[in-house]
């Protein structure tokens, strides 16, 4: 590999598939050329597929990161419908429509892959939004919410009877 090459951080690999990586300061980028039909395949670290990011080691961090940063702009939607006098009860249904609503979104297809980290990063959340007041006190644990969204959906998919 030439020198200018090594340094503007341009890696070739030719094989049947011509491969391309291009290295950024946050990440490296991908590329796959397809000699046979001649397209250009980027392969990314992560897939977004129906709002659930998944990326390449097959955990959630990505997922959650993404979801604890959603959730602190709506504490500050929060904040905000706090100060111009809305209700303690309507503040908390709204916190339940909002953010409770987007972090049990399609947990049973995620939930799985979270790790222990994950799970303490959701909870300091739910934590966080009690200490607030944003929710009611006996709002159940990450773990709690996850399991009922298990159960809804076994109990929505499981065949029922026919006379």
């Amino acid at each position: 590999m030439s020198q200018a090459l090594r340094s503007s951080h341009i890696y070739y690999n030719y094989e049947e598939v011509a491969q391309l990586w291009l290295e950024t300061a946050r990440r490296m980028l991908h590329f796959v050329f397809d000699r046979t039909s001649c397209f250009i395949h980027k392969i990314s670290k992560m897939v977004r597929v129906l709002g659930v990011i998944i990326n390449d080691k097959l955990t959630a961090a990505d997922h959650v990161t993404t979801l604890l940063t959603s959730c602190s702009s709506l504490f500050y939607a929060l904040r905000i419908l706090r100060t111009h006098g809305i209700l303690a009860q309507s503040l908390h249904d709204v916190f339940r429509a909002t953010v409770v609503a987007k972090i049990v979104y399609c947990a049973p297809a995620w939930s799985g892959m979270c790790s222990a980290a994950d799970r303490a990063r959701l909870n300091s959340l739910l934590r966080r939004a009690k200490r607030l007041n944003y929710c009611i006190d006996d709002l159940p644990s990450i773990a709690e919410l996850f399991s009922n969204a298990d159960d809804d959906f076994f109990i929505e998919s499981t065949p029922i009877a026919t006379m």
